[in-house]
């Protein structure tokens, strides 16, 4: 359960029995006895189907980790308890961008795949892509027992990517597209310098 949280108790009612009727109690789960909602509203009690109803049950009342016990006065029946939808502001799948690739020896083999990581990290901080503010941890992920790796990141950030044992380092903007290959990522040599 999700504490801190608004959330809605469902039960079934009598006909003709209305908000005022209702009394609801919960049990948190170091509590000992059964605490009383305050006297629910209207804008808290809403009919659904039938002889349903919907109960927001206030965030103050969910305040731990555990089970909840909920006592619903007869002749109610307890249907279920849900969360209360909160906007959300993270990322979609949309706002990623998966980049993948493929790591061998100079022999085209992967004899010890377990050790090769892609290590990936943001150029500078704060950095603020959307609504979203990037952490300052590295990413660290092996590639599989192909050689193959694959990472989604946020479209429009800035990021380091390393391969220590391919002696790569380089830094890109992740491209608004729903794949792109590390290897796409590699700026292209300046003419006239020579890269040591």
């Amino acid at each position: 359960m999700i504490i801190n949280q608004d959330w809605t108790l469902v039960i079934k009612m009598n006909p003709g029995l209305t908000a005022a009727d209702v009394l609801v109690k919960v049990k948190a789960p170091s509590a000992i006895v059964f605490s009383t909602v305050p006297y629910i509203s209207i804008e808290d009690f809403v009919a659904s189907e039938g002889d349903y109803y919907n109960i927001k049950i206030p965030k103050s009342f969910i305040t731990e980790v555990g089970d909840y016990v909920f006592s619903v006065t007869n002749p109610f029946v307890v249907i279920e308890l849900t969360e209360e939808a909160l906007p959300y502001y993270g990322p979609t799948a949309s706002d990623l961008c998966v980049i993948y690739g493929n790591v061998r020896d100079i022999g085209g083999t992967m004899p010890s795949y377990q050790n090769v990581q892609l290590v990936v990290y943001p150029v500078k901080l704060p950095e603020v892509v959307g609504s979203t503010f990037t952490l300052g941890q590295r990413l660290t992920i092996s590639v599989d027992y192909t050689g193959s790796f694959s990472i989604p990141l946020l479209i429009g950030s800035t990021a380091v990517f390393e391969i220590k044992d391919a002696g790569m380092r380089i830094q890109a903007v992740i491209p608004d597209a729903p794949t792109a290959s590390l290897a796409s990522l590699i700026p292209p040599p300046v003419k006239g310098v020579i890269v040591k």
